[in-house]
């Protein structure tokens, strides 16, 4: 109500006058604002899930307890600081850049602009998080209402899934059913993180499911795992129904194989038509619905493996029947010429055997009838044959092969241009080129050499001669141009391979420019030297190295390891007099995987100068110093040759005996056994405990010690010890 006077001419007040209004409807509808802003507070403040309120610039204006119990800070702490507080401070561009993108479009978003997973950070956790953002216009301002949600499950499970497919690779390559068992029991143990597992393969003639390979934890617990029926058992069971179970307490079933066993929860998924997969737990109810799912996933790749399998032997079956009546290999669909070659580069012990076996099958192959190998000189200016077969003639002998002389033989033509070169009629230009005049005295009338090579590396020349004009067809052509790459890898396998049976060698020092590789960038940088204990090839062009660093701190190599983006992770595995050792994984291949390709061994890399580091290398006496100079300046060309050393009885370390002393172990159970060593978990007293060095492998304790176990047994006497003490390394530098 509103009370005005009224007043005569002269401004006098003779009477009052008063207005009222109805404001019964406003109160009404402030009342029912005030309602539902109290509502919505409740609302906010008892919803399940964390609810954060803030403005378009990211500052927190009200959180509910589900977002302090996700973030472990309290209401006062979040109101007015910034949504930054509650995220990774190390990604904080990105953080900023997603809440002003998340901000104006709203949604629903679990990854950063750059492809990153969003977290909310809790006392130094990381947590992976989803979050659902709506914007809302009040009037005086923009309000922006996330909801979070902790999709730590769903991340894990994502994760374990990637590691299954990974797995199936390694499924994929099994060719046995025994092989196929022990790489599910593997990535059952290291993948799904289950324990006492055990894959029964069945046995239709005597009725039963009989256990192919196992974790090591069953032997522990039931000695040696008995054979199921297929009836009165619970593994019976599943592999006749074809259906998974999930049993938390075995005791209570009927169809329990022993009932005083001490497992007491049970998880068994079918293998199809070929068995089941087992895993248990002494205690009850051990197994989630999770667990099944992904069981029952990898064993359904396992079906798939075995189906091929045994698909494949049969096929070999039929095959070796069909051989065997027929006497032919017209059920190939290779020529017998090139089956025959492909057999001679994999069965061939040396170069010596491959290069001769090559030339007697190709002189003696229509339309060749001399063939011959030759290899550049130490001083790269001429051809030296080293070996030839077929109708020869003295025509080596005669026949001039300096590299200096373009009229030269058509192998020195390839020596010089690394690319195949054909000669389809010798009697031309006999006049200018002398070496015609010796072909047409053998009735040599056509001629290829070709390049043998592998990543542009040129082990020598195969030269092949025909009695026709024009023999050399495109096929052959292209037959031989291939093979002289295959052959090419063949020989660098066989010098790799000859490389592990000497204990002498040379040691060649380079200096090395280029900083492609992240290890010589960091000696170079930091000038420190490393020193390598170990190198082990994983998938792809991944590698984990041992590196042992002088004349640098821990904290200041590591600092340098993470600026390079091809290093996963760097762990300090131990710290003493000899040097600070690290576990180093790198996604690519850098000097150490390059150079074991070949058959050489890395020994160091000290850094000399901001410009070089000094690399030494250990070959053997299979591979010529010269070859090594090639070797590394193709793959580093900024390289200079300082000098070589001969090295006599020299020590044979893990590159050199690793290969076939460590080929039983899969990936987990090496990666234990190496730690274990150098954390100096076997030493007295002992180093690094079990649950520490489990810690740095990102694993519980008891698969820690399941892989260690396996390792143990597996190799009889320790071959993991550096040769080289310390002091090798001061008397060098």
């Amino acid at each position: 109500m509103q009370v005005l006077p009224v007043t005569d001419n002269s401004g006098n007040v003779i009477a009052g006058m008063s207005v009222s209004q109805d404001v019964t409807e406003r109160v009404t509808r402030e009342r029912k604002i005030e309602g539902a802003r109290d509502r919505y507070k409740s609302l906010i403040q008892n919803a399940p899930v964390p609810i954060f309120v803030g403005d378009e610039t990211g500052i927190i204006h009200e959180v509910n307890e589900s977002a302090e119990e996700l973030t472990g800070m309290s209401r006062e702490e979040l109101i007015g600081d910034s949504m930054l507080t509650i995220h990774p401070s190390e990604e904080e561009e990105q953080y900023k850049a997603g809440i002003r993108q998340h901000a104006n479009e709203g949604g629903t978003r679990r990854y950063l602009p750059n492809g990153g997973q969003i977290y909310v950070v809790n006392d130094g956790t990381r947590i992976p998080v989803e979050i659902a953002a709506s914007v809302i216009d009040q009037g005086e301002g923009t309000l922006v209402h996330a909801l979070f949600r902790d999709i730590s499950d769903h991340v894990w499970y994502e994760n374990t899934l990637e590691e299954l497919h990974e797995n199936a690779g390694e499924l994929v390559r099994a060719t046995t059913d025994s092989e196929i068992a022990q790489t599910i029991v593997d990535t059952v143990v290291d993948t799904l993180d289950l324990q006492l597992v055990s894959v029964n393969l069945v046995d239709t003639d005597g009725e039963k499911l009989s256990p192919v390979s196992y974790s090591d934890d069953v032997v522990d617990v039931l000695g040696k795992p008995p054979s199921l029926p297929l009836t009165d058992s619970l593994a019976g069971e599943v592999f006749l129904s074809n259906e998974a179970i999930r049993v938390d307490d075995v005791r209570s079933r009927e169809e329990v194989y022993n009932p005083d066993t001490p497992i007491r929860s049970q998880l068994i998924a079918p293998i199809g038509e070929f068995g089941v997969i087992i895993c248990g737990s002494t205690t009850a109810a051990t197994f989630d619905q999770e667990d099944q799912r992904l069981l029952e996933l990898l064993a359904r790749n396992a079906e798939s493996v075995f189906t091929r399998v045994n698909r494949e032997q049969e096929l070999r079956r039929r095959e070796q029947d069909l051989k065997t009546k027929t006497k032919t290999l017209s059920v190939l669909k290779i020529s017998t010429r090139e089956l025959k070659l492909t057999q001679i580069a994999t069965q061939s012990e040396t170069r010596d055997e491959l290069e001769q076996e090559v030339c007697e099958l190709l002189s003696n192959t229509d339309p060749f009838v001399f063939g011959w190998v030759g290899e550049l000189s130490p001083e790269r200016d001429e051809l030296i044959p080293r070996t030839w077969a077929g109708r020869d003639q003295g025509y080596l002998d005669l026949c001039p092969l300096t590299l200096d002389n373009m009229a030269s033989d058509p192998a020195v033509q390839t020596a010089q241009t690394t690319n195949p070169t054909i000669v389809s009629n010798t009697a031309t230009d006999v006049q200018q080129e002398p070496w015609r005049r010796e072909a047409i005295s053998r009735n040599f009338s056509s001629v290829i050499a070709v390049p043998i090579m592998f990543q542009d590396v040129l082990y020598g020349v195969l030269t092949l001669y025909a009695e026709d004009r024009d023999a050399i067809t495109d096929r052959i052509r292209d037959v031989l141009s291939d093979w002289g790459e295959i052959m090419g890898y063949a020989v660098k396998e066989a010098e790799r391979t000859s490389a592990i049976l000497f204990r002498q060698g040379t040691a060649v020092q380079f200096s090395v420019e280029s900083a492609a590789c992240p290890l010589l960038r960091i000696a170079r940088n930091s000038q420190c030297t490393l020193f390598f204990e170990g190198l082990r090839e994983q998938e792809g062009d991944e590698a984990t190295v041992f590196v042992r660093v002088y004349d640098c701190s821990a904290q200041q190599f590591i600092e340098a390891a993470e600026q390079a983006t091809v290093i996963s992770s760097i762990t300090e595995v131990s710290e003493s007099d000899d040097g600070i050792l690290f576990q180093i994984t790198i996604t690519e291949m850098f000097i150490a995987s390059v150079l074991a390709r070949y058959g050489i061994r890395l020994e160091s890399i000290m850094g000399t100068s901001e410009d070089s580091v000094r690399v030494r290398l250990v070959t053997p006496p299979t591979i010529p110093v010269h070859r090594v100079v090639d070797i590394v300046s193709t793959e580093y060309p900024d390289s200079t040759l300082l000098g070589t050393d001969d090295l006599t009885d020299y020590p044979r370390r893990q590159t050199e005996v690793g290969d076939q002393a460590l080929q039983n172990l899969t990936d987990r159970q090496r990666e234990a056994l190496e730690l274990a060593y150098h954390g100096g978990y076997f030493e007295s007293p002992k180093g690094l405990s079990g649950q520490e060095l489990a810690e740095q492998m990102d694993i519980s304790s008891s698969s820690f010690n399941v892989h260690l176990r396996t390792a143990e047994r597996k190799l009889l006497d320790a071959i993991l010890g550096s040769s080289y003490p310390s002091d090798s390394v001061r008397s060098w530098k």
